[in-house]
């Protein structure tokens, strides 16, 4: 499988997984994935999860956001790379 990754640094209009974006979307899907990358702190095999945000932006924007604030954190939770607003914060109970 190709990379998705320049896929959201195109400056044309594109068709991905049968999605038309046009130039303005792809570039709000660089800024969301360059976001979302600073926020990470991976370690290890740094290309597999720069293609799985990639993927997830792509979804995302196929679903029409156009928010990069809001696309970058919902590809981090949806990777389970970020915590969401049902993370559960504080002690843990012991049984």
């Amino acid at each position: 499988m190709p990379s998705m990754l320049p896929l959201l640094y195109a400056t044309k209009n594109l068709e991905i997984s049968g999605q038309s974006f046009d130039a303005e979307a792809t570039a709000i899907m660089g800024q969301a994935f360059d976001k979302a990358w600073k926020e990470m702190n991976v370690r290890g095999q740094p290309d597999l999860w720069k293609e799985s945000i990639a993927k997830q932006l792509i979804e995302i924007a196929a679903n029409g956001e156009r928010d990069p604030e809001k696309m970058s954190r919902s590809a981090l939770i949806s990777l389970g790379l970020a915590p969401n607003r049902f993370t559960i914060r504080g002690r843990q109970m012991s049984s």
